[in-house]
């Protein structure tokens, strides 16, 4: 790689870094900044069998950039059993869930933070493939129970200013059409992540002037 490609690979990378780590999306604050409390269960999940198994989700939308998520946050009432139940991310298609962009298969106890209560937690769940978030998009999460589970849980519910309408769908039907639940608080998620600045038109313009005056530069020096 010449000077010319070395120097512009290092100021493409420069100019669309990161531009922080932390939370993309949280459904347990306030619309005025304030942190919510934990109010209800939200959903209950568990006694899976070959002929019952619901999966809820509920949607979300990311800020008015691009973002990469790296983890998920989850408040779940554990009641007993093992933790076997699933956390997924999918795309949107009018107003519901659409293509699986990650699934998480929670096998054991991830117990992070306890919420007030012995069997109240916040479950960290590190995905293994960063997934790129577009801009002011909706996506949504989903919780379902594994088949042959022994758990009962519950997806906790804030008691958030922000009501959305949820969708659920029985597992045991292939490619079963999701149903709208009712419009209330969203359950208690975040999504965690890293913002990406992509450059303007403006900037990637004035960049590759500055590309073509160095080529043209470094060529009459070579003639010189």
């Amino acid at each position: 790689m010449n000077r010319i490609a070395q120097l512009a690979a290092a100021i493409f990378i420069s100019m669309s870094t990161p531009a922080f780590a932390g939370t993309i999306y949280s459904s347990v604050v306030l619309e005025d900044g304030s942190p919510a409390s934990m109010s209800r269960d939200a959903w209950g999940l568990g006694f899976v069998s070959d002929t019952n198994s619901i999966q809820f989700a509920t949607p979300f939308t990311t800020p008015n950039h691009e973002t990469v998520a790296t983890s998920l946050r989850v408040a779940a009432r554990l009641e007993f059993g093992t933790n076997a139940f699933a956390v997924s991310l999918f795309s949107d298609d009018l107003g519901k869930p659409n293509e699986l962009l990650t699934e998480v298969f929670i096998l054991d106890s991830l117990r992070s933070d306890r919420i007030g209560h012995i069997n109240k937690y916040w479950l960290d769940i590190t995905l293994s493939t960063e997934i790129h978030l577009n801009s002011s998009t909706q996506y949504w999460i989903s919780l379902s129970s594994l088949p042959g589970s022994d758990t009962f849980f519950k997806w906790f519910m804030p008691n958030t200013d922000i009501s959305v309408v949820h969708q659920y769908r029985n597992t045991t039907i292939p490619n079963g059409d999701w149903k709208s639940s009712q419009s209330y608080y969203p359950p208690a998620f975040e999504i965690i992540g890293e913002a990406i600045i992509i450059p303007e038109p403006a900037s990637i313009c004035i960049f590759l002037l500055g590309l073509g005056f160095l080529a043209t530069r470094q060529k009459f020096v070579a003639q010189a």
